[in-house]
Parts: structure tokens; sequence; C-alpha cells
């Protein structure tokens, strides 16, 4: 869902940074820096998660990310700063002076944040979210609430 939301900025958008952060802790970040032009797109994931064998998954738990981004030139000066997953647009707590970009949030696995000079970015980004679910709900499939689709979603895996 958050690439379908973001994919009009994804396709008009170029690499600007990327790198390893550590964390206090000694854990690390990779953060990805993508530029558009109307927007900056700040994607930070988690590098801290262990390895379940006997379910053959990764384990993340949430954590404290605190990154130091710098910005566009053209971002300098007024931005709108927030969050998008999969349930949609949210706030973030930052701090911005100048170029320089601090965010600090919460991230599960992955936070993937948004800086834009266009007032309607955010807008544009709830309606966007909005017509996703919308067109999900008239699949009238939903394996996280429905078992029997959960079951139809299995049964496509190959054996053990």
């Amino acid at each position: 869902r958050e690439v379908r939301m973001l994919e009009d900025l994804l396709l008009e958008s170029q690499l600007y940074d990327y790198r390893c952060v550590e964390a206090e802790n000694g854990k690390q970040w990779d953060l990805t820096h993508l530029v558009g032009a109307r927007a900056s797109m700040v994607v930070i994931h988690d590098l801290d998660y262990q390895a379940n064998r006997e379910k053959r998954e990764f384990v993340f738990a949430p954590r404290l990310a605190r990154v130091d981004v710098k910005l566009p030139s053209w971002l300098a000066n007024e931005a709108d700063i927030f969050r998008i997953d999969a349930d949609g647009v949210h706030e973030v707590k930052t701090r911005k002076m100048g170029r320089q970009l601090h965010l600090e949030d919460e991230v599960n696995v992955v936070g993937i944040y948004v800086v834009s000079s266009d007032p309607q970015m955010r807008a544009e980004l709830t309606q966007s979210h909005a017509e996703l679910i919308s067109r999900e709900e008239a699949f009238g499939f939903d394996p996280a609430s429905n078992p029997e689709d959960l079951d139809r979603l299995r049964a496509l895996l190959p054996p053990n």
C-alpha cells in the first residue's frame, strides 16, 4: 500500500543519499534518501532483527530511530514533514534548521518520511490512501480478518 501511495513520487525521484547509521546501542539503520521535484523521501530500515528459524521469518521489535538528514537546498525553508505507512499519513517529531533535518520516531521494520514544500502533498497522499482502501475493500478479500481467505493464501505456498 505504501508503494502505491508513493508511486508517482518514487518514479520522479533519484537517490540523494544512502548510508548506514549507527544508533547509540550499536545497532544500525539503513538510511535511503530520495529526492524529486515535488518531495524528498527518507526511508529508514531497521537492521536489528533476529532470525526465527522455526517460523522462517525475521523478527523485529519497534525501536526509536534518531537520524539526521541533509535536505536539498529547495527544502531549506518551509516544508511539511510526515510519515507514511499502510494506515495512512502521520505526524512525526522533527527538528529542522535550514537544510538539516533531525527525525525522531519509533520504527517497526521501516519508516517512510516525506518532506515537501507542496502544501497539497499531504492531502494528495491522504486521498490516495483512502482510494486504495476503497479498492481493497471492493475485492472482498481480507486474509488478515478472514481465516478462509488466509487459508486460500496458504494453499498457494510450496510444501515445506
